[in-house]
């Protein structure tokens, strides 16, 4: 299911992902994932969110969408993106996906595609599009939590 809303925005960041990472982040969205690794609750999946709208909203502007919001599509497993037709602003979202049953080829694939835009798993291809922003948040650290 596609989310359209979000609260936080850039700004609502700490001053110094806005100014330091953020602007080497979002050229790379366009052409690879984001992982992010960390302890539950540190923050990852909403400063993912505000990317992923982020990149929504420039993907509007930039080919001058009419009557669209940005979004992203958030779930556990590859399988769950199979089901819809991708869209540029909307942004695929593994949120702490099982590390022992995602499979290495499938996280692969999903995060660099290849040139027709596919992502190979278990069963089927599920499809992505060019320049869609994907990201991969996880707790999975393999550490015990301090």
């Amino acid at each position: 299911m596609s989310m359209t809303e979000f609260p936080l925005q850039t700004f609502s960041l700490k001053p110094a992902m806005r100014k330091y990472i953020l602007p080497y982040l979002y050229p790379l969205l366009m052409s690879t994932a984001v992982m992010m690794l960390g302890f539950a609750g540190v923050g990852k999946t909403p400063a993912i969110i505000i990317m992923a709208m982020a990149m929504g909203r420039f993907h509007i502007r930039r080919l001058d969408l009419k009557g669209v919001k940005p979004g992203w599509r958030r779930a556990k497993s590859l399988d769950n993106f199979r089901h819809r037709v991708p869209q540029i602003q909307e942004a695929l979202f593994l949120d702490d996906p099982a590390r022992r049953k995602i499979d290495v080829a499938d996280l692969k694939s999903f995060v660099t595609t290849d040139q027709g835009g596919t992502c190979e798993g278990r069963y089927n291809d599920a499809r992505l599009m060019r320049n869609e922003t994907r990201a991969i948040a996880s707790n999975d650290t393999g550490e015990d939590p301090p």
